[in-house]
């Protein structure tokens, strides 16, 4: 498996307390894979730390976004895409709840010609009732929306964990650039939104775990920004 095409995209806010040992972690286990940073505005070191790997490392480069006028994962992880040299891509966030081991498995979906790969929650870890219940209804709503539109259904489609091939995505992004609810925080639903229902597509599931460092950075303004892009 050759990851020296592939990027791993992290967008970062305030992630101090995990930055570190997922970077550490990254290194170790795909020391060849290209790393794009991209900090909306972090306040707490994590741009300190970034740094100081993107200086000891010529595989890494860091975007800082907090002079930006619009916020948000969604603008964070399309501008990325859009700066991404290599063949693939892979998104991920950088809190840890993602497992770095997964990224292997997406990689070798991507090399077998899959389009889109996308790692599926399979069980979700340490959520109490009210944050299940709110992302099971946030899954049944985006399913809809994808089935009214006529396009491919994913298990977990609000997954923020997922790799594709980088040319197609950065068409789509300059094709349908409206289409993204740029505040928000759910990419991938505002791709499968424009992606062909033919979409060659692959699912690698794992278990999504609690978070051991910081803090979630949902708020009642990403719900709003979430039931906009439904009907964009």
């Amino acid at each position: 498996m050759d990851l020296k095409n592939t990027t791993l995209i992290l967008p970062t806010l305030n992630e101090k307390e995990g930055m570190f040992l997922l970077l550490k972690l990254i290194n170790n286990l795909y020391p060849e894979i290209k790393l794009i940073i991209v900090d909306d505005g972090s306040t707490d070191g994590t741009k300190n730390i970034a740094l100081r790997f993107a200086k000891e490392n010529e595989n890494i480069l860091f975007f800082d976004r907090s002079k930006e006028k619009i916020h948000g994962i969604c603008i964070s992880t399309v501008e990325a895409i859009k700066k991404t040299k290599t063949d693939y891509f892979i998104l991920m966030d950088a809190d840890l709840q993602h497992p770095p081991e997964k990224i292997k498995e997406i990689k070798e979906a991507l090399d077998e010609k899959y389009k889109l790969v996308i790692a599926t929650r399979r069980r979700v870890e340490k959520w109490k009732f009210q944050r299940k219940l709110m992302s099971g209804v946030a899954n049944y709503l985006a399913k809809i929306t994808l089935f009214l539109r006529g396009k491919r259904i994913p298990s977990d489609p609000l997954s923020g964990f997922f790799g594709g091939e980088t040319m197609p995505f950065r068409n789509l992004i300059n094709k349908n650039y409206s289409v993204f609810e740029l505040k928000g925080y759910k990419v991938l639903f505002d791709f499968l939104k424009i992606l062909p229902k033919s979409i060659e597509t692959k699912e690698v599931p794992y278990n999504f775990g609690g978070r051991k460092r910081g803090k979630s950075k949902i708020k009642t303004k990403h719900i709003f920004y979430f039931l906009k892009s439904l009907f964009k």
